[in-house]
């Protein structure tokens, strides 16, 4: 319910992920517990306190919420009040959107991060180092076509390379983005499976079988480099049923 209640401040705060300070995972989840009560005291005051700093940076950008009463923020989905039921729990299809949003929006703020990582900002003097960071700061326009809209703003009408249509074996939706994904990783050093380090497949729509293969071995590829490079598993996209 926390994450319901402060969704827009945290969704406003993501799409800045250089302003100000920056939240690792597990400090998200500590602010979200502080509301909840799940911390010792000091804690709780501590996250609290860093809570409504945030909230005060988002008045300017039009959030407007209560930092004396920031656990009386109505829980909200789509503008609607949540309907909470008598387990405490708001109804399944609330909490299956959110959960799906969740695992989307680390999906596509980890592999901003892998991307950042595995080909740094690169260092340079003159217009011959201008350059070579405008080519990097270039490859932000190349990341956002990983999926529709924005990083931080997943749409279930428009799920990119979660899309599935009625079943999961339909491929056809994400294969534009598919295509976006391929072209990140062919650029990141080391060494690849043969397949990605050529062209996308033609797209035969009467057998989409070598596009499958492709996507299995894309997906397979991202969560071992990720592992590599961070030493923890990656979030993938998940199917929105």
């Amino acid at each position: 319910m926390m994450w319901l209640r402060l969704r827009p401040l945290f969704l406003w705060r993501l799409s800045l992920p250089i302003r100000g300070k920056f939240y690792t995972n597990k400090e998200w989840r500590k602010l979200l517990d502080a509301m909840d009560g799940n911390q010792s005291a000091k804690g709780r005051a501590e996250m609290l306190h860093e809570l409504k700093e945030v909230v005060k940076d988002s008045r300017q950008f039009g959030i407007d919420i209560d930092d004396s009463n920031i656990a009386s923020v109505p829980a909200l989905w789509k503008g609607a009040p949540v309907l909470v039921l008598n387990n405490g729990m708001p109804e399944p299809d609330v909490v299956q959107a959110a959960v799906w949003e969740l695992y989307e929006i680390n999906f596509r703020l980890e592999l901003i991060m892998l991307d950042r990582e595995l080909l740094p900002e690169p260092v340079g003097v003159g217009e011959y180092g201008q350059r070579l960071r405008h080519e990097w700061m270039e490859r932000e326009v190349v990341l956002n076509q990983c999926w529709p809209g924005l990083a931080f703003r997943p749409d279930t009408t428009c799920a990119g390379l979660s899309s599935c249509d009625k079943y999961p074996e339909t491929i056809t939706p994400r294969i534009p983005f598919l295509k976006a994904l391929h072209q990140v990783v062919r650029s990141w050093p080391g060494a690849k499976p043969p397949e990605l380090v050529k062209d996308f497949p033609t797209v035969e729509e009467s057998d989409l079988t070598p596009i499958r293969n492709f996507e299995a071995s894309l997906a397979n590829y991202y969560v071992r480099t990720f592992l590599k490079v961070f030493h923890r598993p990656a979030m993938i996209p998940h199917y929105m049923l």
